[in-house]
């Protein structure tokens, strides 16, 4: 077993060592098939096993990638470097924000098994991003992130990239966390919060963040209500402009709408085309979406 494992931590260096073998066992998969009926495939048995179990454990480590999976994995590594604390409305007991990244990275120094932490914890936050940015898109600065950490991991194999490269996913999954929170202080829900963040920029007092805050909620109101009210809403093209232009209105009026004096015409068509395409790719799931997915 001692040897499996250290064979998968050597698959595990990078992409393309991993990409290679996977490769290369489901060739072994295929011509082992076509030689059962020969008795000197059981020469081969063993190998196959050894092959097969390896395989079968990277695929495993791929199939349990979800967000409880890397707050499991963290609390393995080093129980007392995170803040345990009760959450009523989630049920959530680790703060992954509150790691102590400096005990974390002695704490890592110990495992033997380096690589294959770093893919596991690489293939959680995938996931993670993938959820996150499905819900909000305009948090593609930590997919940027993620995949610059990627790229620099699979150029070099040495320890100490290892260790870096370990330490920034850290950092990432804390960001993340701290992210999925973030609407809490400003007093929106996670529904309200993505809308919010598409009508932002960075150049408003806080009366205007307000009056952002507000046109966030009142958007996400009558869009909902235009859900309940109208069947299938981006199926014919009369709904979707009918949606388009009151998302317009919304942002354009005095009471619900955006400051006029940072955002002029030009701005709140933009605004209004952003808002259009992200409740379509949330609400909607015929035809439509995927038609316009495709451009």
């Amino acid at each position: 077993m001692k040897a499996l494992k250290d064979a998968k931590e050597l698959i595990n260096a990078n992409d393309e060592t991993r990409k290679r073998f996977e490769i290369s066992a489901r060739a072994v998969f295929r011509k082992y098939k076509s030689c059962l009926t020969f008795s000197k495939v059981e020469t081969y048995k063993s190998d196959y096993q050894a092959i097969n179990y390896i395989y079968s454990s990277l695929q495993e480590d791929k199939m349990a990638a979800d967000t409880s999976a890397i707050i499991q994995k963290l609390n393995a590594i080093v129980a007392e470097a995170i803040d345990i604390r009760p959450d009523g409305e989630n049920d959530r007991v680790f703060d992954i924000s509150k790691v102590n990244f400096e005990l974390l990275r002695k704490e890592f120094a110990k495992s033997e098994r380096k690589a294959s932490d770093v893919q596991d914890i690489r293939t959680v936050l995938q996931e993670r991003l993938a959820k996150m940015l499905a819900a909000n898109p305009t948090l593609n600065d930590f997919q940027d992130r993620f995949d610059k950490i990627v790229v620099e991991y699979n150029k070099e194999k040495d320890k100490n990239t290892i260790k870096a490269t370990f330490e920034a996913l850290m950092r990432i999954a804390a960001d993340l966390e701290a992210e999925a929170q973030s609407h809490v202080a400003l007093g929106l829900t996670q529904e309200q919060k993505p809308v919010f963040d598409l009508l932002m920029r960075d150049d408003l007092s806080k009366e205007e963040i307000r009056q952002i805050k507000s046109a966030s909620v009142e958007i996400l109101k009558a869009i909902q209500r235009r859900m309940e009210e109208v069947q299938d809403v981006f199926q014919k093209q009369s709904t979707r402009d009918g949606l388009r232009q009151e998302i317009y209105d919304l942002l354009y009026d005095d009471r619900t709408g955006l400051p006029a004096s940072k955002y002029d015409d030009e701005t709140l068509s933009e605004k209004t085309d952003a808002l259009f395409q992200y409740f379509m790719h949330q609400f909607d799931t015929g035809p439509a979406a995927a038609s316009h997915a495709g451009h």
